[in-house]
């Protein structure tokens, strides 16, 4: 694997203490998971990541960061862990010249965050949040972890309170940002729906002028969105008829989805091996995300044709109880009465 971090870059980037010279192929903040050749990064929660140190170098890590003293062993001593993978990020964001695309919303998020580098992929070298790392460790780990040969960077951003998109965004600086939908989530932070569209709006807050935002046209809250990105190009996609990519003909059966999207006066045909108007309209964000990139679309189209399913939204088994077979269809990936919702109507 290419080298992610040296020594030498690591204390230039946090302004700490490189013990040895070293360098590292990745990033970890758990032991369970980490690879040989990473950098941990003991965070702090219910229990402190310094006392799993040792364990971290059992398991192979290439150096570890600390803000407790280390002896001899490959480390970067630093005030705050959590503030020193912040800054990992912010200089993975200024060594790139990747495009960054940020993808936000109430639901949908994953989801379209999977398709997008799963069809960016054919245009380039892509980086994506792993899973759904999308808070104040999440996104500077998964940024911090960003090759420095990567030509489009997918991240997924996600809030429960107001600001926590400013501080997100300012981290990603991305040049695209979606919001996919606006629904009634975390509503015990929020006195109204009205309020998380605002708070969703901060995701525009981190972008240069000449940016693009991509909105759901069909939300009663769009003109909030718009108005947010008021210094960005604004695309958007849904049945509206203003919509930039507007959806229609759908046809919805159980094994696959189509619909047309029409996009500067042109029509495509979308297909789908996932079954519900909520994933096609994913796909459609995804196909106006390409579009917005001045890339090819009949790429986008192909790959979408098969798509790989996410475990726990829409996959299907077969059991067998009692001599009887019954289809069982899996939505229990972090699941809102929204999504919950949409996989409903489905059936």
């Amino acid at each position: 694997m290419s080298v992610l971090w040296t020594s030498t870059e690591a204390q230039a980037a946090t302004r700490g203490r490189a013990i040895g010279v070293w360098s590292v192929t990745g990033i970890s903040i758990d032991t369970r998971t980490l690879q040989e050749g990473d950098l941990f990064v003991p965070l702090k929660d219910i229990r402190d990541g310094h006392d799993f140190i040792p364990k971290a170098y059992e398991c192979g890590a290439g150096a570890v960061i600390s803000e407790r003293p280390m002896n001899d062993a490959p480390s970067l001593i630093v005030k705050d862990s959590l503030l020193a993978l912040q800054d990992l990020a912010r200089a993975a964001v200024l060594r790139s010249t990747a495009t960054r695309i940020a993808v936000t919303g109430s639901v949908g998020k994953t989801s379209v965050k999977e398709a997008l580098a799963q069809v960016f992929t054919a245009y380039g070298q892509t980086h994506r949040s792993m899973k759904s790392f999308n808070n104040h460790w999440g996104v500077p780990l998964s940024l911090a972890s960003m090759p420095r040969a990567t030509d489009f960077g997918i991240f997924e951003l996600g809030m429960n309170h107001k600001g926590e998109l400013l501080d997100l965004s300012g981290l990603v600086k991305p040049q695209t940002a979606i919001v996919t939908k606006i629904a009634p989530a975390h509503l015990e932070f929020f006195k109204s729906v009205t309020d998380i569209a605002k708070a969703k709006a901060e995701i525009f807050a981190g972008m240069a002028q000449g940016g693009t935002a991509i909105l759901p046209a069909d939300s009663p809250h769009f003109p909030i969105l718009k108005d947010a990105a008021s210094h960005l190009r604004v695309l958007s996609f849904g049945r509206n008829d203003q919509a930039t990519a507007r959806i229609y003909d759908d046809f919805i059966c159980p094994e696959y989805s189509t619909c047309k999207v029409e996009i500067s006066g042109k029509s495509y045909r979308i297909k789908i091996p996932l079954s519900g108007t909520h994933h096609l309209e994913n796909a459609a964000v995804v196909l106006l995300t390409v579009y917005a990139q001045n890339l090819p679309l009949e790429i986008c189209l192909n790959i979408l044709k098969k798509i790989n399913k996410i475990a726990g939204r829409g996959m299907k088994y077969t059991l067998d109880i009692d001599g009887k077979k019954i289809t069982l269809i899996d939505e229990s990936y972090n699941a809102n009465p929204e999504s919950m919702a949409a996989a409903l109507r489905t059936l």
